[in-house]
């Protein structure tokens, strides 16, 4: 799934949105005693600093989980996200991760 979106060419201080907009960061809404949300954080941590990605913790919110399965329509946590300046890409669950990682190093 595809979802566009743009960030503003503002500044903040000394971070310029538009500079940082070129990278891709993987987001990763996940649960903390999940085996499959860790592992999509350890396989993604091996990818630093060329990417980057963030853990957002869902443990104590069953709304906001039942909320982010019927946004991303992914049934099952980890859900993977893909983000940069234009686009945000549903990569899917944790062995959705692993075909994306092995495409990007083309194994």
């Amino acid at each position: 799934m595809r979802i566009t979106c743009g960030l503003s060419n503002q500044s903040f201080g000394n971070y310029d949105l538009q500079d940082e907009a070129k990278r891709v960061i993987y987001l990763v809404y996940g649960i903390t005693d999940c085996p499959a949300c860790l592992r999509a954080c350890a396989d993604l941590m091996e990818l630093y600093p060329a990417k980057e990605y963030v853990f957002i913790e869902t443990d104590f919110s069953k709304t906001y989980r039942e909320q982010l399965k019927e946004i991303y329509n992914w049934p099952t946590f980890p859900i993977v996200i893909q983000q940069s300046e234009h686009e945000t890409i549903v990569i899917g669950g944790y062995e959705q991760l692993k075909d994306h990682i092995a495409s990007l190093s083309g194994l």
